[in-house]
């Protein structure tokens, strides 16, 4: 930045006169002539030593010089060297408006001439004391005081100078602070040498005087920031010259952030005043370029360079500038790794301060925690070794701190260094770690360590000397600015003298190795999600500042760290041990455990190589107790120490990890969240995403399971975001997340990473092309590098990712433990098998014989393990072996996802679940519910609760669901027999019959419940063709007021819960056939009003007579009852009701009846199945074939002859048989009665006309003397459901829309909105029409039309409203229906619902928003949304509640996002309470994402209002507070990411068990499975109704109480007789 500017050059330190004598002769002149000169030594005397001429103030000056030089050693050397810088400080005064009478003459006169002279020798004092007597400790500590002093004096010298001279200390001091700097830190560090304790201290204070004289621009020229930035690049081996940089670095920013986003932006408070100071001067752009705050901050982010540079960084030696050998200078690179990681962090947190993440730390503490572990292990070990006396003795610090060295001035601090931070000697001694020392730290570890040091023979456990391997350097020093008040006493001669610091044990104290803080620093610094605010800058921006620097980083290999090393990579072929792509999950789980433990035997993370114990691959050492992380090396591979610490010798419990490797993980992950943080409209340059691929691919190759985690933790929505070429990476992203996956089931391979939230941030990725193989099936994926074809990881097509996919959502359901991750993983199975079965089933003969040759090539000569029946076996199979097992019975959250699984693989095609007719799949999966009830129920009553019989009872609304959806299982009796026995354990809580029926009790009202709809369904659901509704004005409607009669219906209700009405229909020609029959209306619980007809015919042992197949056009040939006469009742739909007779035809003509469809053949009875076998006829016995046939023979004719004439003779004129015909002989029926009182018969039949039953068992309805008894009958029984309701409301939101009125107009618009759009409504349901549909039409004021009336077509119109009020899309099974609503304006007024203000109602441009929202309103919040004003839709945007979660947006609003755990989870919360009332479900179509956190939630819920609640509107008031009193909702957000891909956002209210599949967060789906999945999640959502809503009735419970509120309210009071007496009239 400043190349052409010429560096400041320093002069060489200042000689004296007394450099030509002995040391002992200068240094006893200048002991001697400081101690009159001294102002203390004058101040003893009561005189003192006035200099008067230019001549003797040189001359002395001439002695001061020298006696800064003195090495220290004695007493007397130090009492010299502390009285020079007394009076040279004293002496400084003299720039000062107030100077002291007692400095020289010449020097207050011109003071300016002389400063320089001090502050050049003043240089001395910073150079490094050469220790030969073992004493280096107090030598530190001497001259650490001196050059303490010396700095608080500069920093005060340029705050309190006069203002004539403040251009000349400015320029002056700086320079000083620049040369001084140099001379301590230019060289590599010793042990416990100066440098390492003052570092700290040092570049702390030159930045801040830097910083200050910046914002008051006293910077003389350009040359002194290349100067510094020179400087800095000689200065990177010093850990707390990165820290320090680091932390001015990440204040800065936070200001830079405020000042381009607005102060809310970032609320990070900065305590730092030289930063603070540069507020006043960050004004706005001007002519002459950037404020002086932005070119600050650009100058200190440059000042280190590239992070990568400090890996080959090496520091320069200078023996004539400072008294120490060469020989002794460490020369072992160990402490770079170290400054490489703290600088790629720095620049991490660089970048989440640009998000607006507020919780980024600015402060790195982490040494400080670190240091008081260190020290607490220290004192423990003296303790255990001392005993507790002595322990109590030395419950010191290792060090000294600087308050009780230097006295009074440092009080205040030295009880903050006890308390909250380390004092500069607790950092020194921290950043001086011994190499090899590996001792235990307490008493018991003794001979454990003993045995080490036993098998190390040539390890030296004495401190290193001369040339010892070099020592890890690490942060150093704390920053101990005093404040203008004791800055300005200092000046004043206030400050006390220092004694000597006491005598320290010469004992080698244990200190933590570099590796281990960056161990530490990554453990305490646990990820998180990153946070991206409403501002901020562009993908691109960021990587224009910093992807050179990101991409080095993320790539550096110093020739260092591999001189020597035998391949730091994992072999491929030991990873494809441990992939998944390479484990036969068709075997058992034992065999599978018996590979992976073989896999074992050459363990890929602690591999060593001869005699060397350190790993093959330094990045990693295997942990059985807490993680594995990197480990480090020797000094070869760039370890920080010989002998890294191990498990068991790590001193507190403090692991490794490679500083390198961490540094690279840093780097790739900061460039994954940029590229992540991308939004919808932002375009990044191929060149960047061409050299950020390049990395990602060499990163998944490598394998560094480090730099793996951060890339998957931080990347895992990369495939989401649309990124040209990005499909060529997926191959070896799918196979790197299978090593990751796999071993952090057992290891902890990044310290930032808890195992469990890094496996879900690799499930969370893989659901982002969980469908990626079956949208782009056979194409080819494009490839990167030339010998691509020889890795492992490698993939033709995208249908040969398939198997990988499923094989690794097989195995996280096999060992997952944490629950949300298990339901994370059962929601991507079922959209694998549905998005499988839809792409099998629609391939053409061509492309299938291409699918079987891919499976062939991946399954070794298998393909029928290739197809998607073969995942859907192996899916039942992992889920029916864990489902009863306790760690899924036992986790509710689990257990009910499993349940959902199972509910979504029921609505598969037959041909994939059945294949070659092969019914063991469901077989299984019935009979493992029925285990898994049984496991439930037989639990000791103490473990019985809510959530216990909820998933009982979900269980069995699973096996309904199945044996709906293949009635042929109930045809097997084994599942029949099962089935059986979990029907009875629900009703009666026992399985056997030998518990005695007073015992027998059920679990509870809820299972008895379930139980009890299980048993119904199978009887009357199963197998059964759902029907429209068929009622009393139906078949008025047909058959017309002249064959109906309504008053004539007699009604009854039977058993208290099936209502029964009954009409003559023997003059219906249609319906009679010529035989007496009635016609019936039935309305059950579990059935909705439906019409049968009952013929009465006579009973015959000769079969079906004539009359009976008269009336099969209109029959289905129900079972008839047995009785006297035969009573054949059948059940008819509207749509098989006859056509009525026309006024001008005969009513008793049948040809007059057309039937809607041929009637169906007589099926062939046992006899004429029966057919004789050949074997019958074989003769198997001799005896048989000497019988003779029987022939004829002349004898036996003549009898017969005679017999014959004899009774034609004898013929007796009275036997009326003989004169019959033949065919009058033969035996005929007795034809049947035409007229006769059927109902009367049909209820003797039935067995219904009994004493004992008549007015409890079966009760006479009255429904002749009220007249609202039909509307009561619509209103109470039919307007009941007999099925689950569902309502989904649908809204488009265009780009920028945030209005809720603006989104409501695009309902009366959809031809206006997207094709995918209108594909997916087409796709939903059927359209009808409210005013005709009989159904639930998604609001309680229009739902259950009572027009009966013939369907008529109408024109088709230009397009459809499907708001509620003309249409809506409808759809149905046996047990749900649902209705899909796109609410608009027109809806919201006739429901009555509120509007939104008219001054809100207008769109609102983003810009007007923009001043609203801030990181103030997207709070880290916990709790449910507390909404305000329910009173109406109202304008405010809910951007206060919505956020985003893990996608191009973050979400920091949790009660938005979706409960992502169960009981247990460490992803989730506590149990939620229940709800009162079912969810809200609403689906937004989302044309840019970004325009999730602007939906209008509030303005939006009143119109999604079913009607419901209309009674209970007090509870369920937004603005009510309370736990279960505010509205519960979940918003399903769809956005079309590209072509075929929709991703998938849920946002809502919290729920007790997480959300239902198939539909989750984070999932990207195919557009043609879409609706599919839509209604899967919706019925899943109406099935988990039983868990989550409190007091939750089922479906046919409620309608049982309306049917029989209904019959109390209408029941005859007549008796017995007198019903008899009305029927027999009747």
């Amino acid at each position: 930045m400043y190349d052409d500017w010429p560096l400041i050059e320093f002069p060489d330190l200042n000689t004296s006169v007394l450099d030509l004598f002995t040391k002992e002769t200068g240094s006893s002149v200048a002991s001697s002539i400081l101690a009159e000169l001294s102002y203390e030594g004058a101040k003893n005397d009561q005189q003192q030593l006035r200099l008067i001429t230019e001549e003797q103030l040189r001359w002395c000056i001439q002695i001061l010089n020298h006696a800064l030089t003195l090495p220290l050693h004695t007493d007397r050397e130090f009492t010299t060297v502390e009285q020079t810088v007394s009076v040279y400080t004293h002496w400084l005064r003299a720039l000062t408006d107030t100077p002291d009478g007692t400095i020289p003459a010449p020097l207050l006169q011109t003071p300016e001439k002389y400063f320089r002279t001090i502050v050049d020798a003043l240089r001395s004092v910073f150079v490094r004391r050469r220790v030969t007597d073992g004493r280096l400790e107090l030598i530190v500590n001497r001259q650490a005081a001196q050059i303490e002093t010396i700095l608080e004096n500069i920093k005060a010298i340029t705050m309190f100078a006069s203002r004539k001279y403040q251009d000349e200390v400015w320029s002056r001091s700086l320079s000083f602070m620049l040369n001084s700097a140099d001379i301590l830190l230019a060289e590599p560090p010793i042990p416990d040498d100066i440098s390492c304790r003052m570092s700290c201290r040092m570049v702390d204070t030159l930045l801040e005087l830097w910083l200050r004289a910046v914002s008051l621009e006293q910077i003389p020229s350009s040359s002194y920031w290349r100067t510094l930035h020179v400087l800095f690049l000689k200065w990177r081996h010093h850990v707390p010259v990165i820290e320090s940089w680091a932390r001015k670095l990440l204040s800065l920013t936070v200001l830079v952030c405020q000042s381009m986003y607005g102060s809310k932006s970032c609320t990070i408070n900065i305590g730092d005043e030289s930063v603070t100071s540069l507020i006043s001067t960050s004004t706005d752009d001007d002519e002459d370029g950037p404020s002086l705050l932005f070119k600050s901050w650009m100058d200190i982010l440059s000042l280190l360079g590239p992070p990568s540079a400090i890996l080959q960084h090496e520091p320069a030696i200078n023996n004539n500038k400072t008294n120490i050998d060469s020989r002794d200078l460490p020369t072992n690179p160990s402490h770079l790794p170290l400054s490489f990681f703290i600088a790629t962090t720095a620049i991490q947190r660089m970048i989440d301060l640009f998000y607006g993440d507020n919780k980024v730390s600015i402060e790195f503490k982490e040494t400080e925690i670190l240091q008081r572990k260190w020290d607490q292990a220290n004192n423990e070990r003296m303790m255990n070794q001392n005993g507790e006396q002595r322990g109590n003795q030395s419950r010191a610090p290792t060090g000294t701190t600087m308050s009780g060295q230097f006295g009074g001035g440092f009080d205040g601090e030295k009880e903050k260094d006890t308390t909250t931070t380390l004092t500069n000697e607790n950092r020194a001694s921290f950043s001086s770690s011994i190499s090899g020392k590996t001792g235990s730290v307490t008493a018991n570890e003794k001979e454990k360590i003993k045995e080490d040091k036993e098998k190390k023979k040539g390890k030296n456990d004495s401190k290193p000397r001369g040339g010892a391997p070099s020592v890890s350097t690490t942060i150093n020093g704390s920053r101990s600015i005093q404040s203008t008040q004791q800055s300005s006493q200092a000046m004043m001669g206030m400050a006390q003298k220092a004694p000597d610091p006491p005598m320290k044990s010469s004992q080698p104290t244990q200190r933590p190795t570099a590796s281990q803080f960056v161990a530490h620093a990554l453990k305490t610094n646990p990820g998180y999600q990153p946070f991206v605010g409403e501002r901020g800058p562009k993908s691109e921006k960021l990587l224009m500042l910093t992807m050179n620097w990101l991409m080095e980083a993320a790539m550096a290999h110093p020739e260092w760290e591999t001189k020597g090393s035998t391949g730091g990579d994992i072999a491929d072929d030991v990873i494809s041990s441990l992939s998944l792509c390479s484990i036969d999950f068709d075997d058992s789980p034992a065999a599978m455990q018996t590979q992976q433990q073989s896999s074992t035997t050459i363990n890929p993370l602690h591999h060593s190589t001869g005699g060397n114990d350190q790993p093959t691959n330094h990045y990693f050492q295997q942990r059985s107790d807490s993680y594995a992380g990197s480990t480090a090396s020797s000094s070869g591979h760039g370890g920080y120490s010989s002998n890294p610490m191990s498990v068991s010798d790590s001193f507190g419990g403090i692991e490794s990890t490679n500083g390198i490797s961490a540094g690279r993980a840093t780097a790739v992950g900061t460039l994954a969240r940029i590229i992540c943080s991308k939004r919808t409209t932002e375009t990044i340059p191929p060149q960047q995403l061409s050299q950020f691929f390049a990395m990602i691919y060499e990163t998944l190759v490598e394998k560094d399971r480090l730099i793996l985690c951060s890339l998957f933790y931080y990347g895992h929505t990369i495939f989401r975001l649309n990124l040209s070429g990005i499909e060529a990476l997926l191959p070896h992203w799918l196979f790197a997340l299978d090593v990751v996956l796999i071993e952090s089931s057992k290891l902890r391979l990044h310290p930032s990473f808890p195992e469990a939230e890094m496996r879900h941030h690799c499930l969370r990725s893989l659901a982002t092309v969980i469908s990626w193989p079956t949208v782009f099936g056979m194409t080819k994926i494009p490839q990167i590098g030339g010998n691509v074809t020889q890795l492992k990881s490698s993939a033709s097509t995208y249908l040969h990712l398939r198997p990988r996919l499923y094989k690794t959502l097989i195995f996280s359901l096999r060992n997952e433990t944490d629950p949300g991750n298990l339901q994370l993983t059962l929601a991507m199975c079922s959209v694998l098998v549905v998005e499988s079965a839809t792409f099998d089933l629609g391939l053409n003969e061509e492309q299938m014989r291409e699918m079987m040759r891919i499976a062939t090539s991946i399954n070794q000569g298998q393909p029928e393990k290739g197809l998607c029946s073969s995942f859907v076996r192996g899916l039942i199979s992992a889920i029916c072996d864990r489902l009863s097992r306790q760690e899924w019975a036992g986790d509710f959250s689990v257990c009910l996802a499993a349940i959902d699984v199972l509910h979504t693989i029921s609505s598969l095609h037959s041909a994939v679940l059945f294949s070659n007719r092969d019914m063991s799949a469901g077989s299984l999966i019935v009979s493992s519910l029925c285990r898994f009830i049984e496991t439930q129920l037989m639990k000791p009553p103490p473990m019985h609760s809510k959530d216990l019989h909820s998933s009982v009872v979900s269980a069995y609304s699973c096996i309904v669901s199945w044996l709906t959806a293949a009635p042929m299982l109930a045809e097997c009796e084994s599942v029949l027999h099962t089935v059986a026995e979990a029907v009875q354990l629900g009703v009666t809580g026992a399985r056997t019959h030998e518990i005695p029926v007073n015992e027998k009790k059920a679990a509870s009202k809820r299972v008895l419940e379930a139980a009890e709809y299980l048993l119904f369904s199978l009887f009357c659901v199963v197998g059964r063709v759902q029907r429209p509704i068929g009622d009393e004005r139906r078949l008025l409607y047909h058959c017309g007021p002249s064959m109906i009669d309504t008053p004539r219906f007699m009604h009854f209700l039977i058993n208290g819960d099936t209502l029964l009405s009954i009409h003559e229909a023997t003059h219906i020609p249609s319906f009679c056939s010529g035989s007496s029959c009635i016609v019936y209306v039935r309305r059950s619980p579990m059935h909705a009003a439906s019409i049968g007809i009952a013929q009465l015919r006579p009973f015959t042992e000769l079969g079906t007579t004539e009359n009976e197949k008269a009336p099969k056009e209109v029959l289905n040939g129900q079972k008839s009852c047995p009785s006297s006469s035969q009573q054949s009742s059948t059940p008819l739909s509207p749509s098989s009701l006859p056509t009525p007779p026309s006024p001008s035809s005969s009513s008793s003509s049948p040809s007059s009846f057309v039937s809607p469809r041929p009637p169906p053949p007589n099926p062939p009875t046992l006899g004429e199945q029966f057919v004789i076998p050949p074997e019958f006829y074989k003769i198997s016995c001799k005896l048989d074939s000497s019988i003779c046939e029987l022939q004829s023979t002349p004898e036996v004719e003549s009898i017969i002859n005679r017999l014959s004439d004899t009774r034609i003779t004898r013929h007796d004129e009275r036997n009326i048989w003989a004169a019959l015909k033949e065919e009058q002989r033969r035996a005929e029926p007795p034809k049947t009665v035409q007229v006769c009182n059927s109902i009367r018969v049909f209820l003797y039949d039935m067995g219904l006309i009994d004493k004992d039953v008549f007015g409890s068992e079966f009760i006479y309805l009255d429904s002749g003397q009220n007249v609202d008894f039909y509307r009561d009958l619509h209103e109470m029984v039919d307007s009941c459901p007999n099925r689950s309701l569902q309502t989904a409301f649908i809204f488009y939101v265009k780009v920028g829309q945030r209005s809720a009125v603006d989104i409501l107009e695009n309902a009366l618009n959809i031809q206006n909105t997207s094709g995918d759009f209108c594909h997916l409504l087409s796709e939903l349901g059927e359209g009808v029409e409210v005013e005709k549909h009989e159904g639930w039409t998604g609001h309680t004021s229009t739902a259950y039309s009572s027009d009966r009336k013939p369907y008529e077509e109408r024109e088709p119109v230009d397009h459809y409203i499907l708001d509620g009020v003309t249409h809506i899309l409808w759809w149905s099974n046996s047990s749900t229906e649902i209705a899909f609503v796109t609410p608009s304006e027109r809806s919201v007024s006739l429901f009555k619902q509120e509007m939104p203000p008219p001054q809100s109602a207008r769109r609102s441009s983003v810009k007007s928003y923009s001043g609203r929202t801030s990181s103030d309103d997207v709070m880290h919040a916990r709790g449910d949304v507390h909404h305000q004003n329910g009173q109406g839709i109202r304008s405010k945007s809910n951007v206060s509640n919505m956020s985003n979660d893990g996608g191009n947006l973050s979400i920091n609003q949790p009660s938005l996002q979706p409960y992502s755990g169960g009981n247990g989870s460490n992803l989730g919360t506590n149990a939620l309470p229940r709800r009162n009332t079912d969810l809200r479900v609403l689906i937004g179509w989302l044309e840019r994402y970004e325009d999730l956190l602007y939906f209008p939630i509030e303005d939006l819920l009143p119109s999604c209002d079913t009607g419901n609640d209309r009674f209970n509107a007090t509870q369920l008031s937004p603005n009510t507070q309370g736990g279960n009193s505010r509205i519960p909702y979940q918003v399903i957000f769809l956005y079309p990411i590209e072509p075929g891909l929709i991703q998938v956002a849920i946002r809502g209210t919290s729920t007790r068990f997480g959300d239902p599949g198939p539909l989750v967060d984070g999932l990207i789906v195919s557009s043609q499975c879409l609706p599919s999945l839509l209604r899967l999640t919706l019925l899943n959502l109406t099935n988990r109704n039983v868990a989550e809503v409190e007091n939750y009735q089922l479906t046919h419970i409620k309608r049982r109480m309306a049917i029989s509120d209904f019959g109390k309210k209408y029941a005859s009071t007549i008796n017995y007789e007198d019903f008899l007496i009305k029927l027999i009239q009747k």
